[in-house]
């Protein structure tokens, strides 16, 4: 199993940050115009016998992970009097996102990192900046910042008025998100296909130019993976092999739309786990690839999810 970052440049305005599931569905249709149809189909069977050759996770900003849900930091031996403390608790309530750094230190002593926390807050060890936990010394390498506005149109159907929402990054803000090959055999293609990945759509609204990127890099990143891998980087249904007691997480009923339907057609609803679950497991991943049919084509779900 080889753990690899794709990094990307933002090119456009955006209306949402892709998931794993809009991931997943980009890397299949360069696939196919990389290799034709029948390699594509090749690929799926994998999917269909519930043996994956990769997973892939949702998009995050670059240096940066879904905060860990056993995140919970000890307010012990801390004044709650004090007015600096209560500004801190209410920061780290909102942070979604921790750098990498971060995580390393996470992960080598959780209970440290949960009673020290606060500590390290307060003495400036630890900022916290556009709801990302960081070092002081990663202020200027992680580039967060994002202005929401929205943006009038009219409906071509019924000639009404509506309002996008819409996120413009500072141009320096660069995303990526983790592809997690399986199969040793797809190594090699699959880099090959996100390699080629110059000008490509994310999202909706293409027609007017929003959500598009370009990969610029794609590294090793094994040293992510540890032993246990149970922080979950994509979205997710779950199974049997998942120890619910001992695991942290959040769950989110979601139904998709097919993007390329002549009717508005929805998937199945699911209920997944978030980016950010700790997902104690007797696997290396969870889910699974749901296939369904969409105007007589075969159409597949992805409801994977990556551990590190």
């Amino acid at each position: 199993m080889s753990l690899y970052s794709v990094k990307l440049e933002l090119i456009s305005p955006v209306s949402h940050i892709p998931t794993s599931q809009t991931i997943f569905g980009t890397i299949f249709h360069f696939y196919e115009n990389e290799f034709g149809t029948e390699s594509l189909e090749n690929l799926c069977t994998y999917f269909d016998q519930e043996n994956p050759p990769f997973l892939v996770s949702s998009l995050f900003i670059e240096g940066t992970l879904p905060v860990p849900q056993d995140f919970i930091p000890s307010l012990e031996n801390i004044n709650m009097l004090d007015k600096n403390i209560v500004s801190f608790t209410k920061e780290t309530k909102k942070i979604q996102y921790i750098s990498k750094k971060i995580y390393k230190e996470y992960i080598k002593d959780l209970n440290n990192f949960n009673q020290e926390y606060y500590k390290k807050l307060i003495q400036g060890q630890y900022i916290i900046q556009n709801q990302i936990l960081m070092f002081p010394d990663e202020v200027n390498d992680i580039h967060s910042k994002s202005v929401k506005t929205t943006r009038t149109r009219v409906s071509v159907d019924n000639n009404e008025y509506y309002q996008d929402r819409v996120l413009c990054f500072d141009q320096n803000t660069h995303f990526e998100f983790y592809i997690d090959i399986l199969n040793k055999s797809f190594e090699e293609p699959l880099k090959k296909v996100i390699k080629k990945m110059k000008y490509i759509h994310m999202g909706g609204h293409k027609s007017i130019g929003y959500n598009l990127y370009n990969v610029l890099d794609i590294i090793n990143v094994d040293e992510l993976k540890s032993s246990h891998p149970k922080l979950l980087l994509s979205k997710a249904v779950g199974d049997l092999s998942i120890n619910y007691n001992q695991s942290y997480y959040q769950l989110k009923e979601q139904t998709i739309k097919f993007n390329q339907s002549s009717k508005q057609v929805n998937r199945k609803r699911t209920i997944v786990f978030l980016e950010g679950s700790i997902i104690v497991t007797t696997k290396n991943y969870i889910g699974k690839v749901i296939r369904e049919t969409n105007e007589g084509k075969a159409t597949y779900q992805n409801i994977l999810g990556l551990l590190i």
